[in-house]
């Protein structure tokens, strides 16, 4: 038998909650509660299962083994229950599972689904956060979701994503725009078709058959008003059929088309239909400090999927006036189930053949399911809200500060075996783009949104960041940094580029000037070093280290240098380290730093020239 439950302490209030049970009544844990997961199994079990560890979400918790008692054996977690690090929930709100899981077993043995109360001040925070992605972000849900297990879409694979929705948009565009072409050169073949008029020649022989059925109509008549002569009699006929030859645009390739227009149609309807989240009544009050979060995440859910719900509505309007203009110029019949492939005909034109293709993604690309509460499900860390939204800020701040537009944006891997910055690859489900350029005539601009600099290996090439640190190679890998962001401004102004390494920390000033700006600073500016033009390493090439933080209660800047040393003093010096109050209702300061850095080097510009 296996039994699993979970220790809360608050306050020195201790709470055991069996996790084995089937309950309605909800677990609420608040996020500042000491915990910990117990695990006991038999030895039968143990022997088929292993060793038993914990999910929370997609974040793996390591149990380790606790005593024998005679039957079964007992794990728990690693963390002394009332260590700070048994504060596992710590800066987590809203609905949250927890899994169950054994080495030999591959899929979950079990979960449960805890809501985990915030503070005030974060449920505060955490509204302004999901206010400005929500209304900077034309795909929200993506963002903002992305990295909770069960989050606002998945399919079978438990993966978030839009890719048919993205493809759909992709086709309709194309075809909208190759709407002249088609209309000029579609498929079609010749066909025999029948007319009645009073000229009529009934010589061929689907006009004989046409005469043949139809002689209830036929009347004898002289032969000055007869208009069909049978065997030397003569008939007459109101209207005479002719024979000519049409075109018939009813063929595969046509039908694959009008097929496609019908079935996406339908999708996007159906997809109308689960797009709605219905809002919570319950008190979000739990207590003086405490708050339930799913109203804020179920407001802010519901307005991304409203902006959704606007594109699809806009995607239905295109599709009936795609069908109405190929129903009229090349009409042909839906035939249910056919599959686009490449005929004669489609590979001969391009038109065709790029249609097809994107007919083919469509059809083989998971769809988004909408499960109502399942929206929410998912561990919600308010490091990585602050992380996205610090992403979407930074990204204004640039085009605003530098006077540039984004240019293109991918998605890159990062390995070991790659060079810094990564290999562009197809962006997997559930992830955004990572990489970020900006250009205009004065400006070359590179966002690199979470890269990892790896330390100098036979991959390492010129303009590569180098981890220098004394570390080892783990059980994990090579040892790496991985800031938040790197910044690389080039300018053909200036003799060499700028690059600064920002940093998210959902922290206040205090805590940042007691433990983070001075490891960072040893890190990101001690131990990054870059690969010269000789295959060497030279110089750090990062001028400034910026350490954002969102509270302001405590202050709202951190110098690692004196006043008139700082980027806006009278005497400033690079490279230095600063931690500013970055947050959707308030960024000056990073706008302040990125225009003196850039006065900075216009000066350097103007001492040398």
């Amino acid at each position: 038998m296996i039994n699993w439950k979970l220790i809360s302490v608050h306050n020195e209030d201790e709470v055991v909650h069996d996790l084995n049970s089937i309950s309605d009544v909800q677990i609420n844990i608040r996020e500042t509660s000491n915990i910990q997961f117990l695990v006991s199994i038999d030895e039968q079990s143990f022997e088929k299962l292993g060793s038993p560890h914990i999910v929370l979400s997609d974040i793996p918790l390591e149990l380790e083994f606790s005593h024998y008692d005679g039957t079964d054996r007992n794990f728990r977690t690693t963390e002394e229950l009332g260590s700070h690090s048994s504060r596992y929930f710590y800066n987590f709100f809203g609905e949250s599972e927890v899994s169950l899981c054994f080495e030999k077993e591959n899929s979950l043995y079990h979960s449960q689904t805890i809501n985990i109360l915030a503070r005030r001040d974060n449920a505060q925070l955490a509204n302004e956060m999901l206010s400005y992605i929500t209304n900077h972000l034309d795909d929200a849900v993506s963002i903002c979701f992305s990295r909770s297990k069960l989050s606002v879409g998945y399919d079978d694979s438990k993966k978030f994503n839009f890719s048919r929705l993205d493809i759909i948009h992709s086709a309709v565009s194309y075809l909208t725009e190759a709407i002249p072409i088609f209309v000029r050169e579609h498929r079609y073949t010749w066909k025999p078709e029948l007319e009645l008029s009073e000229q009529g020649q009934p010589t061929g022989s689907d006009s004989v058959h046409w005469v043949l059925t139809n002689l209830d109509i036929v009347s004898p008549a002289s032969i000055d008003e007869a208009n069909l002569i049978y065997n030397n009699r003569g008939y007459r006929l109101d209207s005479l059929p002719k024979e000519k030859i049409v075109k018939d645009r009813d063929t595969f390739e046509n039908r694959v088309i009008h097929t496609f227009l019908h079935d996406i149609m339908h999708f996007l309807y159906d997809i109308k239909e689960q797009l709605s989240i219905k809002s919570s009544t319950d008190d979000a009050l739990v207590d003086q400090e405490y708050v339930r979060f799913d109203h804020t995440m179920r407001q802010y859910t519901q307005l991304a999927l409203d902006h959704k719900l606007n594109q699809i509505d806009s995607l239905i309007l295109s599709v009936e006036q795609l069908k109405r203009i190929f129903s009229t110029k090349i009409p042909a019949k839906n035939q249910p189930g056919i599959q686009p492939k490449l005929t004669s005909y489609v590979v001969r034109h391009p038109h065709y053949r790029k249609t097809f293709g994107l007919i083919e993604k469509c059809y083989k690309a998971p769809a988004p399911t909408f499960e109502g509460a399942s929206l929410l499900l998912g561990l919600k860390n308010l490091s990585i809200v602050y992380e996205t939204a610090s992403l979407l800020i930074v990204h204004e701040t640039i085009k605003t500060c530098f006077d540039v537009q984004l240019s293109n944006q991918c998605y890159k891997e990062h390995g070991e075996q790659h060079p810094f910055g990564g290999v562009e690859r197809q962006r997997p489900q559930g992830e955004i783009n990572n990489h970020f350029s900006y250009k205009s005539k004065a400006f070359d601009i590179e966002l690199l949104y979470g890269p990892k600099i790896y330390q100098f290996s036979s991959s390492s090439t010129s303009g590569d960041l180098v981890d220098t640190s004394l570390t080892r190679r783990n059980e994990h890998g090579a040892h790496h940094y991985c800031p938040d962001f790197v910044l690389k401004i080039e300018s053909k102004h200036w003799h060499k580029p700028i690059t600064i390494i920002l940093d998210s920390k959902y922290k206040d000033a205090s805590t940042i000037r007691r433990f983070d700006i001075d490891i960072l600073t040893r890190k990101y500016l001690l131990n990054i070093h870059q690969v010269n033009n000789q295959g060497r390493l030279g110089v750090s090439p990062v001028n400034l280290l910026l350490l954002m933080f969102p509270h302001d209660k405590s202050g709202r800047i951190v110098r690692a240098v004196s006043p008139q040393h700082c980027l806006n003093g009278k005497y400033p010096v690079l490279p230095q380290a600063t931690a500013i109050l970055v947050k959707p209702t308030e960024y000056t300061l990073l706008k302040e730093h990125l225009l003196s850095i850039l006065e900075i080097m216009n000066s350097e510009r103007r001492l040398i020239s």
